[in-house]
């Protein structure tokens, strides 16, 4: 029995066995001795969606996670970090949530999203990089004092 053409999520169905002569390949309705089992109730729920949001980079060791979630319950994993990378969701089950790495990277992470049973996962690559500094600052004079430049390296 599966979920087919016509049918509604969230509706219970009632499947029963039926047994009874051969009639081109199912039981014939006329047969005498025709055999109904009681019907099991089945209800199908549609697969949740999650979405973890769109890529992104940022400086510094946190940013932010911004998924979203129709309906469920959300929870964030750590999928994947950069060799000696670790990193702490602040408040892994709500859909949007700071995150603090310990080391500059890319970092994946997974939102996934289960509503009865049923789960849906979406990931998001998030780049942390540093912060750009500026070095020290040189000044120039040309020789007739006409041109001035100012110089420092970032």
């Amino acid at each position: 029995f599966v979920f087919g053409p016509g049918m509604s999520y969230g509706v219970t169905y009632y499947i029963s066995y039926v047994v009874g002569d051969n009639l081109n390949g199912s039981p014939d309705p006329n047969d005498p001795c025709l055999s109904v089992a009681q019907g099991q109730p089945v209800t199908f729920f549609d697969n949740p969606v999650a979405n973890a949001g769109t890529d992104g980079s940022g400086c510094g060791l946190t940013l932010s996670l911004n998924g979203t979630a129709v309906s469920g319950a959300v929870l964030w994993t750590v999928a994947s970090t950069p060799p000696g990378g670790n990193a702490v969701v602040a408040n892994p089950q709500s859909a949007s949530s700071s995150v603090t790495v310990n080391q500059f990277g890319a970092y994946t992470f997974t939102c996934t999203v289960t509503v009865n049973g049923c789960t849906g996962s979406d990931d998001v690559v998030l780049n942390f990089n540093a912060s750009p500094a500026a070095g020290p600052v040189s000044f120039q004079c040309d020789g007739a004092n006409l041109n001035y430049t100012v110089s420092f390296p970032i």
